[in-house]
């Protein structure tokens, strides 16, 4: 067997590589999908129901993904109480998925993600010496960002006073200079190693999450408009329908009347007219804004 050139250059075989794991990456993401919510999700009251449901599965299936480097750099530098933790975390959200295929509501679950999210980072924070950089400072915006398009303003405010509180807390305790504990094996070097690598990791959460779950809002809530034009159209055309086979049966009636010799010819006349005029009315009509995302109001 002979080899062409091209087979050892490592620019293509990392290229390769790489066309390789983005295929199977994305076979694993759409079979997650559609093993988790292929079947809720037409199920769903409305477009922005449905865009919620696909912004927890996003949100919930890409940190889990994170979690399984940082998990394993645990497992090598033997942090046992990170790994619980860690642990601990992704167990919630696994059990966040079995509740969104098993039918439970966006707000339930988003409320138990989005608390699992915040309470975690404070608890990593806590771990690392109340450390309040970017590493921590992404993965707050990302609960409160949940549980305030999953679930509803009042919820993302209580989350705002939990990590006010937490805050003032941590404040208190850098300011006093309190003893307060560290997990084994923490190292002020360790952070500054790993805080710009997860920081970018959640900041690409958050882009990918929150920028596919807008784009997805405007493309259902277009495709519902299309559907309701559809339907808008067809009951105006049953309507004119009605309208003019009522219009021609009283021309009929007014012509047999006029040959009869008849005065109430006048009366066909303005029933006529009076049907005409119906059937404009409906041709004026113009189909009612139906967008959820527009109407949904944030309790």
């Amino acid at each position: 067997m002979v080899l062409q050139s091209g087979d050892c250059d490592p620019i293509s075989m990392a290229g390769r590589l790489s066309h390789n794991l983005s295929k199977l990456g994305k076979q694993v993401y759409f079979a997650s999908e559609k093993r988790v919510i292929g079947r809720i999700l037409p199920l769903a009251a409305n477009s922005y129901e449905q865009a919620k449901i696909k912004l927890l599965f996003d949100y919930l299936f890409f940190a889990l993904l994170i979690s399984v480097p940082i998990i394993c750099l645990l497992i090598v530098q033997q942090d046992y109480i990170g790994l619980l933790s860690n642990s601990l975390f992704c167990g919630v959200y696994v059990v966040c998925l079995l509740l969104i295929r098993n039918g439970r509501t966006t707000e339930h679950v988003g409320m138990l993600a989005a608390y699992t999210t915040m309470l975690f980072a404070i608890v990593s924070s806590i771990l690392n010496e109340w450390d309040l950089g970017p590493m921590f400072s992404v993965s707050w915006l990302l609960g409160i960002l949940l549980g305030y398009v999953t679930v509803n303003l009042r919820t993302a405010i209580m989350l705002v006073g939990i990590l006010f509180i937490y805050l003032c807390i941590a404040a208190y305790v850098k300011i006093t200079g309190i003893e307060v504990y560290t997990k084994p094996g923490y190292s002020i070097m360790n952070t500054y190693i790993a805080t710009p690598l997860l920081t970018i990791m959640f900041i690409f959460l958050l882009l990918r999450v929150w920028g596919l779950h807008y784009r997805n809002v405007i493309l259902l809530a277009r495709e519902e408009s299309k559907e309701n034009q559809k339907q808008f159209s067809a009951r105006i055309n049953q309507n004119l329908i009605k309208q003019f086979i009522l219009v021609k049966g009283l021309s009929r009636s007014g012509k047999s009347k006029y040959l009869d010799g008849s005065i109430e010819l006048m009366e066909c006349l303005s029933e006529i007219e009076r049907q005409c005029d119906t059937a404009i009315n409906y041709l004026d009509q113009e189909p009612a804004n139906t967008n959820p995302a527009a109407t949904t109001s944030q309790q």
